[in-house]
């Protein structure tokens, strides 16, 4: 009893340690494009955020949480984090009472590889705090697959159906990739259910329940479908975008022994599996890996035959799945003992390169010089720049500002803000009088120069 406690114990500092550790990083007011517009669309009311949604490539789900979290503590940067990290501690929290109920023994193990992979993977130190919809996304997609295994154990359960298919649906309302790996955990969720137990019924129920709770986004989806299939901000995807794709999550100075120490778990299971091919427990933590892995898969082959529409953060939409498959796993091959000893080591001796990497990330970017000057432009002032990036983030620290975007000519006048040098800006408008105000940058992303035309 007292061996269990430890462990417990270890459990619970990993969960406060993630919290703690994002924490520190999400005191700021420094965003990116993406981010930029999560805040603007956060000034909007419901309904606002429905009709402007609607007109963009996303569900509104994530938005509606973000709105909750600003109407509860505030419209700011760290409160949005904070939206952004809660669902991170919440996976954690869940898999930890999942597994205990699940794994019996195997429970403390399972749980403390996923939350040092959740909360301490090179990936996780950017996308735990940034101010989009991926770790709820993440949240929604690994509690479905975990009900999934659930019902599977047991079909008849009404109240595990049910749960299934509102973090299904809860996660196709947050993000078109979780809602990808839906359609794949439903896949192998409903041939099992089928296959084993003849659970058509239970089959139908499913289909039937999440076809009417999605229906009244279906058509928008359609519509936001179309808009990408002829404009997408992602130009090129080629084969080097696959192995980014594929190096993502581990991202740092040890991103090959990460991919080693994969590697080897994934070879592992499959080897057990050989040996072992009633154990359910592998085969869960098999179509966990797979589901994620089927997901990634599709959305690079998309971008090779039609057009590019996936990009490296899309995958942490499903990354619980691949961890919670991994550390599943792990507790299968020789107990554990040496790949989790290597996997735990390599994320400790990680932690103070990717969070050093990311507090500069954060904190060190140039915007609170810029917003220094920011408030010496006049709210009448109107603004024009070329850039996208500058564009669609320019709203967030300057919303009373009439923003005009267009390449710049030789009738371009007032406040400018582009990277070309004041040479350049001479020779473009020759019959302009031309002052450098500001050289800085937003976010360590956005380096421009801002003049004024006259």
């Amino acid at each position: 009893m007292n061996k269990i406690n430890k462990k417990d114990i270890a459990i619970f500092i990993i969960i406060i340690l993630t919290l703690v550790v994002s924490l520190t990083v999400s005191f700021n007011d420094s965003v990116w494009q993406d981010e930029a517009y999560t805040m603007n669309i956060l000034r909007k009311d419901f309904v606002g955020i429905v009709r402007t949604t609607a007109e963009d490539v996303h569900p509104p789900l994530y938005y509606f949480i973000a709105k909750i979290f600003t109407m509860c503590f505030g419209y700011s940067v760290p409160t949005v984090k904070l939206a952004s990290i809660v669902p991170v501690i919440l996976i954690m929290l869940f898999v930890w009472i999942k597994t205990k109920k699940l794994f019996k023994e195997k429970y403390a193990t399972i749980t403390i590889v996923f939350c040092l992979l959740i909360g301490f993977i090179p990936a996780a130190f950017v996308q735990n705090v940034e101010l989009r919809m991926y770790t709820w996304a993440m949240f929604f997609v690994s509690c479905s697959g975990i009900f999934a295994y659930e019902l599977y154990l047991n079909p008849k359960n009404k109240k595990i159906l049910v749960m299934f298919v509102l973090t299904g649906i809860l996660a196709a309302y947050t993000h078109y990739y979780a809602a990808l790996t839906e359609g794949f955990i439903y896949l192998f969720l409903i041939i099992n259910l089928i296959a084993k137990y003849k659970a058509l019924k239970e089959s139908l129920i499913i289909i039937n329940l999440t076809i009417a709770f999605y229906l009244p986004w279906l058509p928008i989806f359609v519509n936001q479908f179309i808009v990408v299939k002829d404009y997408w901000w992602l130009n090129v995807f080629n084969w080097n975008s696959i192995v980014n794709i594929i190096r993502y999550p581990f991202n740092s100075m040890f991103t090959n022994t990460f991919l080693i120490i994969t590697i080897v778990i994934l070879i592992g299971m499959v080897v057990y599996l050989f040996k072992n091919k009633k154990d359910k427990e592998i085969w869960f933590a098999l179509l966990c890996i797979l589901s994620f892995a089927l997901m990634v898969a599709t959305g690079c082959t998309v971008s090779l035959l039609l057009r590019p529409v996936f990009t490296s953060r899309y995958t942490y939409t499903a990354i619980g799945l691949l961890f919670l498959g991994m550390s599943i796993t792990v507790t299968k091959i020789d107990n554990g003992r040496l790949l989790k000893n290597l996997l735990i080591g390599v994320i400790i001796l990680n932690f103070p390169f990717s969070y050093n990497l990311n507090y500069i990330r954060e904190y060190k970017t140039g915007t609170e010089e810029f917003k220094r000057f920011a408030k010496n432009i006049r709210e009448d002032i109107t603004i024009t720049t070329e850039s996208n990036d500058i564009y669609h983030t320019l709203p967030y620290y300057l919303p009373n500002n009439e923003l005009k975007w267009k390449y710049i000519n030789g009738n371009t006048r007032g406040y400018v803000f582009s990277d070309e040098t004041i040479e350049e800006m001479r020779e473009l408008i020759p019959n302009a009088t031309v002052e450098k105000l500001f050289s800085g940058d937003i976010n360590g992303t956005m380096r421009f120069n801002v003049y004024y035309m006259e």
